[in-house]
C-alpha cells in the first residue's frame, strides 16, 4: 500500500505482494548487516567514504520529509529509503569497517530505522522474518561453532 499514492488505485496481486516482501527483506537485511559491521569493526584503515555516507543519510531524511509533505507521497518517500539502502549496500558490501567508521554506519542505520518507523514499519523487530530458513539448525550451529558464523 505504501508503494502507491493514496489517491491512486491499489494494484493488488500475489506478485506485487511478493515484490513488497522482497523489498522489505532487503531493508531489514541491510539493518542486520550494518549491525554486524558495527559489532565486528576493526582497527584498520577506513574503507568507507564516511563523509559521503553521513551526508547521504541527512539528504535522505530531508528528501523523505519533503516527499511526505508533498501530499503524503509515501511512494516517493519509500523510494528515497530504497535509494539510500542501495547506496549503503554498495558502499559496505564485502567490507570490514574501521572503528572510525562506526559513527557513520550507525547514523546510516538509524536513518533507515527511523524513516521506516515513520511509515509504521519496525525493521528491527521484523528482521527475523527474512532469515534464511533453507539451512537446518544443526548446520547453522555447526557453522557458528567452527567458523564463528552468525546470522543465518
Amino acid at each position: 500500500m505504501l508503494q502507491t499514492h493514496y489517491r491512486s488505485p491499489l494494484d493488488f496481486s500475489d506478485e506485487r505482494l511478493a515484490e513488497a516482501g522482497a523489498a522489505l527483506c532487503r531493508i531489514e537485511n541491510t539493518v542486520k548487516n550494518l549491525d554486524w559491521l558495527v559489532e565486528n569493526a576493526q582497527d584498520i584503515p577506513s574503507p568507507l567514504d564516511t563523509r559521503e555516507l553521513m551526508k547521504r543519510a541527512k539528504e535522505t531524511k530531508v528528501a523523505f520529509i519533503l516527499a511526505m509533505d508533498d501530499d503524503f507521497n509515501t511512494c516517493k518517500a519509500l523510494g528515497e529509503v530504497f535509494d539510500f539502502v542501495a547506496e549503503v549496500n554498495g558502499q559496505t558490501a564485502d567490507k570490514t569497517i574501521s572503528i572510525t567508521d562506526v559513527p557513520a554506519v550507525r547514523e546510516a542505520r538509524t536513518a533507515i530505522v527511523e524513516l521506516m518507523g515513520v511509515l509504521g514499519i519496525n525493521v528491527e523487530a521484523a528482521a527475523d522474518a527474512c532469515a534464511v530458513t533453507a539451512y537446518p539448525a544443526e548446520v547453522v550451529s555447526l557453522a557458528a561453532e567452527i567458523a564463528g558464523l552468525r546470522g543465518l
